[in-house]
């Protein structure tokens, strides 16, 4: 759900408890509007908020009960503060059951939007094996580069398996792309 405007201002949001300050606030607005976009309230994706991202394990422990279930290969985005504490969440994009499309314009866009200091990306393998394909490489240089372009660096790749316990970290690989 989107957060509405008119000209009178402020319409309501998924965060009723906002409402009386937002019609004050307008970066308050954006940032709550980027989050509804991002996360729906009370779901699953709103855990990611506020959680500590410094190590793959962290985002691996966070991101698999999201993703280490899912039929089809699911790109996600994390998007950082500059303390690197997710800020907010976007799954950029549902596959099939080997693959996932991914355009940077998709992944940077909440990111750009609400002012995210770095990104780190993951997806699952739905046959549970984290063993990181020659597509996720690629995409993963693709995405490196638009970052390093725009400002928000990419700073790891998870692959997530069956669990928390299994995934692969793109950036701890002997392939992470360099400048």
């Amino acid at each position: 759900m989107t957060i509405s405007y008119n000209k009178a201002g402020y319409q309501g949001s998924l965060f009723p408890e906002a409402d009386e300050y937002a019609l004050e606030n307008a970066s308050f607005r954006r940032v709550v509007s980027v989050l509804e976009d991002a996360t729906p309230y009370g779901s699953n994706e709103a855990k990611v908020l506020g959680c500590s991202m410094k190590r793959p394990g962290d985002v691996a422990q966070v991101l698999a009960p999201l993703l280490a279930n899912q039929a089809v290969e699911v790109f996600s985005a994390v998007l950082l503060d500059s303390r690197h504490r997710a800020i907010g969440y976007a799954e950029v994009s549902r596959g099939t059951i080997n693959m996932a499309p991914v355009h940077p314009r998709e992944v940077f866009g909440p990111a750009v939007r609400l002012g995210a200091a770095a990104i780190i990306v993951a997806h699952n393998h739905p046959s549970g094996d984290p063993t990181p394909s020659a597509e996720d490489f690629a995409v993963t240089k693709r995405l490196k580069e638009a970052g390093e372009i725009i400002g928000i660096p990419v700073l790891d790749h998870i692959v997530i398996g069956s669990n928390a316990a299994r995934f692969s970290s793109l950036r701890e690989s002997t392939k992470w792309p360099t400048s």
